[in-house]
């Protein structure tokens, strides 16, 4: 989810992978606007306003191993980020977006499905933070994309 959806668009680009379940990764240019508000509360809050920004009420600072130097840089990595063709002969890649995220999201998951031919899913009464929100939702569309793939 996140960034690490993030990463593995960067990954789908540069090797195959049997498959992978991306959930609302950053997209570049595709959905500018995106991170702007992540990066405004970064910016007015550091770390703890970035964490509530983003991941909303279930995220604590605790949660956190990042100083706002460290994040600061992540953040600057992410936002530069463009998103690429997948790899030649590149396993199914799905890319998911929670059900009541902001509308941003779902913009910026249809661009990325628009532009590279990924399959997409909504998680069911999900939002981004769906691996500590919906951690149930999350894991039946998981075990649904193995079974679909392999």
């Amino acid at each position: 989810m996140s960034g690490g959806a993030t990463l593995g668009l960067a990954l789908a680009a540069r090797m195959q992978l049997a498959g992978a379940l991306l959930h609302e990764p950053a997209v570049g240019s595709l959905a500018p606007a995106l991170l702007a508000p992540i990066a405004a509360a970064f910016a007015a809050g550091g770390v703890a306003g970035f964490g509530a920004t983003l991941y909303g009420p279930s995220w604590t600072a605790q949660m956190s191993l990042d100083t706002d130097e460290s994040l600061g840089r992540e953040l600057a990595m992410f936002r530069g980020f463009e998103p690429m063709v997948p790899a030649a002969d590149q396993g199914p890649v799905t890319i998911s977006v929670g059900e009541l995220s902001p509308p941003i999201r779902h913009v910026s998951v249809g661009a990325l499905v628009d532009r590279f031919g990924y399959e997409q899913i909504v998680i069911p009464g999900a939002r981004h933070f769906v691996a500590v929100d919906s951690p149930a939702q999350f894991a039946a569309a998981i075990v649904e994309r193995v079974a679909k793939t392999f």
